[in-house]
């Protein structure tokens, strides 16, 4: 601990990132994604009525157990196992982008459904509506998830990744639900 007091606060949280991945990569984006369900609903939930907006906590809780539980681990063990390769950026960046996004979308829409359907699974897979919803999802992400990661490759250390991720996740899921792709 006294090694730790010396330590510069970035310091501190580097190390801690570092000697514990899974729990501070899901507690930053848990609350990471409860400040974007919150921004969206103070800011645009309400911009049909009059009125002061309200708050809903259960997409608010919903999101950032989604986040913590199921996207920042998902997270950790892709990026590990990508570092470990030795493949070149583009290859690294294509995998990403043709894999890795793709599976968190699924995940995420997976366990939402659940969510939104009391547990219900699986997932009628001959309703094509819903997966017309995941397909428009996967689509709009690309807009939005290339240039993410681009920027991030460029300004950002690999071990800081999945939290320049999750604010990336702050603006996509306030974009998903004004876009009325989730709820």
């Amino acid at each position: 601990t006294t090694r730790r007091k010396k330590l510069s606060l970035q310091a501190q949280y580097l190390s801690l990132l570092s000697s514990h991945p899974f729990l501070m990569n899901a507690l930053q984006s848990g609350l990471i994604s409860m400040a974007g369900s919150l921004t969206q609903q103070v800011f645009f939930s309400n911009e049909t009525t009059a009125g002061p907006a309200t708050i809903d906590l259960h997409p608010i809780l919903k999101f950032a157990a989604f986040s913590a539980f199921l996207i920042a681990p998902t997270s950790v063990i892709f990026y590990r196992w990508v570092s470990q390769r030795t493949w070149r950026m583009p290859v690294k960046l294509a995998v990403e982008w043709l894999l890795f996004y793709p599976f968190l979308n699924l995940e995420f829409f997976v366990a939402n459904f659940a969510v939104e359907n009391g547990g219900a699974l699986p997932i009628n897979v001959d309703d094509p509506s819903v997966w017309a919803q995941f397909a428009r999802m996967n689509q709009i992400q690309y807009y939005f998830w290339i240039p993410w990661s681009l920027g991030r490759l460029q300004f950002c250390p690999p071990g800081l990744y999945i939290v320049v991720n999750s604010m990336g996740s702050f603006i996509w899921q306030i974009l998903l639900l004004k876009l009325q792709l989730i709820k």
